[in-house]
């Protein structure tokens, strides 16, 4: 939200054809459209996101995004990188129209004062990310550092210096160097695999560690009901130098609705027993049920691994649930929001302090999880739909008539001194302060 616009990405298609995506353009008074541009995703993008990269430059606001190229230039990969005025959609430069690169989507930097993206200019040799900025008028990039991992055999990367090569290798790098490479299965165990699904963390500070969270891969058959097992996850925290393991948690999941890391310390779901039951289309999974389930609610330090708390979650697999699963995921903000014995809890993160929510609560929940098939480049590629919530009670149950409350917002962690526009129920909503 800046000033009297809205700005967010969108997406949207005509009828048979795949998606494209779009950076839009309201004015917050009417709810009219001022523009929209197409755009792109960006390499390494986990979803569709719709949050966007935004700077005041004296009083007026700019926004940075991946435009697709020409038909008669578009490759998939390659994009151009666009400032525009939020008020107009005007171009902030028309000089930024030969800056063609393959990089993730622009970001504020982390000094406030100009746009940040990471990637390899099309008419750079370098064969590593570099981190570029800009200000609106400059007319030219700056680099700021070299990034991640060299570009070596067309490894995806992920973020936080990881990259993943088809043969399932995973490979972390900085300041444009190689650190070291280990296999996917050498990190998590025997019989995972990343296509069970994955996610890393690097935190900030120096001295912590590299974490993953990994799981096994069963590889579904004929249509019909399918079993795995909850016990089969582990997390781990690597020396970012070699690669090495400091250590390991078995039986660990990263917890649905919340971060992997937050404030130091590991949030993890730890599966003592249990098992998942799917039925399986041949083209989908539906109808999960959850069996024998006895876990943990576990916070571990980043840096030693040493285990600071534990809540017993016993057999409510509500904080753990497959990721493909379509229930609603209690959303945790400044602080973790869980469930516990079906009843929504706060968790506070440095000691496990837990506190019952009371059951007039209206909560965030997360919308049922889609693919969304993007047109990217002339290519086609899934992308998961990200961040759309529904209003939910205590007790996990879509509430339809819900509104947000100054109780809701506290456990987003949001100020209430500023305005908030949140993706709910398919439509964004906008709230602002009393005054």
């Amino acid at each position: 939200m800046l000033d009297d616009v809205v700005v967010a990405y969108v997406t949207g298609r005509d009828r048979g054809a795949p998606y494209r995506e779009f950076l839009t353009a309201w004015n917050l008074d009417d709810g009219k459209v001022l523009w929209s541009l197409e755009a792109m995703p960006g390499n390494g993008h986990a979803g569709v996101e719709h949050s966007v990269a935004a700077l005041q430059v004296q009083d007026d606001w700019y926004v940075a995004f991946l435009a697709p190229l020409p038909e008669d230039q578009s490759g998939e990969l390659v994009s151009e990188f666009r400032v525009v005025a939020a008020a107009t959609g005007d171009f902030a430069d028309d000089a930024l129209e030969a800056r063609t690169l393959a990089a993730q989507r622009p970001r504020t930097c982390d000094s406030g004062d100009a746009f940040c993206i990471t990637g390899i200019l099309e008419s750079s040799s370098a064969k590593h990310d570099e981190t570029f900025s800009y200000v609106p008028g400059d007319s030219e990039f700056a680099v700021e550092a070299a990034e991640g991992a060299p570009d070596v055999d067309g490894a995806a990367y992920l973020g936080a210096g990881v990259a993943l090569t088809d043969d399932d290798w995973v490979r972390y790098g900085a300041d444009g160097e190689l650190r070291w490479t280990r296999s996917f299965a050498g990190i998590f165990g025997p019989d995972t695999a990343s296509y069970a699904g994955f996610s890393w963390n690097e935190p900030e500070d120096e001295e912590a560690r590299l974490i993953g969270a990994g799981r096994g891969w069963h590889p579904f058959g004929d249509p019909g009901a399918h079993t795995e097992p909850l016990t089969d996850g582990r997390v781990v925290g690597l020396d970012r130098e070699s690669g090495r393991t400091i250590w390991a948690v078995d039986g660990a999941r990263q917890c649905t609705g919340g971060p992997l890391v937050h404030d130091g310390i590991a949030i993890l779901c730890v599966f003592r027993s249990g098992t998942v039951t799917s039925d399986w289309t041949g083209e989908y999974a539906t109808n999960f049920r959850y069996d024998g389930v006895d876990l943990d609610l576990v916070g571990v330090d980043i840096v030693s691994g040493e285990k600071r708390w534990t809540v017993a979650l016993r057999g409510d697999a509500a904080a753990a649930a497959d990721p493909w699963d379509e229930r609603p995921d209690l959303i945790s903000g400044e602080r973790l929001v869980v469930s516990i014995d079906g009843l929504a809890h706060t968790v506070e993160p440095q000691t496990g302090t837990t506190a019952r929510i009371g059951s007039e609560a209206v909560l965030l929940c997360s919308a049922p999880k889609r693919d969304v098939e993007l047109d990217y480049g002339g290519a086609v590629a899934d992308y998961p739909a990200a961040e759309g919530m529904r209003f939910c009670s205590p007790t996990g149950e879509v509430v339809s008539d819900g509104s947000m409350s100054v109780g809701t917002m506290d456990l987003l962690g949001v100020d209430l001194d500023e305005p908030l526009a949140l993706l709910v129920n398919g439509s964004i909503s906008v709230y602002l302060p009393q005054e």
